[in-house]
């Protein structure tokens, strides 16, 4: 039986009298067999109508007006079932984050898949255990090929799932409300999953092995590692491919400028982490060349080796036209035959 406080959820505007009307007629409309239907036509809803329970004394006046009053309460409780899917529907836009009191169900289907790639994104359906009510919402709405509709997921699918029958199905107003309890908490599970998972990612460089997955990418919609500089930190220096049209200005480096060529040979070895400890820290300037000055301490064919290491990992760091820049600078500097 709808209470008051129910049938106003959908029908705000309707008259406390209009409610005892439409309870009454659903009352008997709930009955199985006609028998039981007697009873409750001939006694509860003629009150209800505003007649006398001696229906002797009826006059055609008071059927004229009772009818009235019953094709006003019946039009009312066949909008009910309409009212109710624009209810649920307002109400399911709010627990997704929608402000405004929109019905739209495309509008608030956008929005849902909006907040599942934006606000949850982190979570995929490993992250929550598969019984819970987080693992079906989320499986039902990454399934896109064959879940692709508001109705589909909210109002048929996820309630089955949930123990619960479809919409179509519910057979009072309050079956809404523990649908909508039932969602609100199963949404700030999933946020709250996604809050906890770590945010921050660590950034190596790709000579210390490390990678990003595929997956990661696809969730997050971009790498979490930060764009690769170079070992010798070069000031600006546009990481573009040849074929990309960089809007920085040319770099010295990149057009062989005395200058610049300076600057870089200044370049202290204690910079890159592989030559700190291996390498004094001291350099020498002459005629505008570096000539680093190796402990004696320190095992040559090791310090070759690490500088192999280290000049090799900023090649691999350059695109194939820097590489070749570089290569052809340092050919010019150190073996001008």
């Amino acid at each position: 039986m709808h209470s008051s406080n129910e049938l106003k959820t959908v029908l705000p505007n309707a008259s406390e009298e209009i409610f005892d009307i439409i309870r009454a007629i659903v009352e008997i409309g709930r009955q199985h067999n006609e028998e039981a239907k007697i009873a409750p036509l001939l006694k509860i809803l003629p009150s209800k109508l505003g007649l006398d329970s001696n229906n002797t004394i009826w006059t055609s006046a008071d059927v004229e007006e009772a009818l009235t009053r019953f094709k006003n309460a019946y039009k009312l409780l066949l909008q009910v079932p309409n009212k109710l899917r624009n209810v649920v529907t307002i109400q399911i836009g709010q627990e997704f984050g929608l402000t405004e009191l929109s019905n739209n169900e495309q509008h608030i289907f956008e929005a849902i898949k909006k907040w599942r790639k934006e606000r949850v994104g982190a979570i995929l359906s490993t992250h929550v255990t598969q019984t819970t009510d987080s693992f079906t919402l989320i499986k039902l709405l990454d399934d896109t090929p064959t879940y692709n509709n508001f109705e589909q997921i909210f109002l048929n699918t996820l309630p089955i799932k949930w123990g619960l029958p479809i919409f179509e199905e519910w057979q009072s107003i309050s079956m809404s409300q523990i649908y909508i309890d039932k969602l609100h908490r199963t949404i700030v599970n999933i946020e709250n999953k996604a809050d906890s998972l770590p945010q921050a990612k660590t950034t190596l460089l790709p000579a210390q092995g490390a990678s990003i997955s595929s997956k990661e990418q696809d969730i997050n919609g971009k790498s979490s590692m930060s764009p690769l500089k170079t070992q010798l930190d070069i000031p600006n220096r546009a990481l573009n491919s040849p074929n990309t049209i960089s809007t920085r200005a040319p770099q010295p480096f990149l057009q062989g400028n005395k200058n610049s060529d300076a600057e870089q040979k200044q370049t202290r070895a204690s910079d890159h982490p592989l030559l700190s400890s291996e390498v004094d820290q001291k350099r020498t300037v002459d005629d505008n060349r570096i000539v680093p000055h190796f402990s004696p301490s320190v095992n040559t064919s090791t310090s070759t080796d690490i500088a192999f290491a280290s000049i090799k990992n900023i090649f691999n760091s350059l695109s194939l036209r820097e590489q070749h820049l570089l290569w052809k600078k340092l050919v010019e500097e150190y073996d001008p035959q």
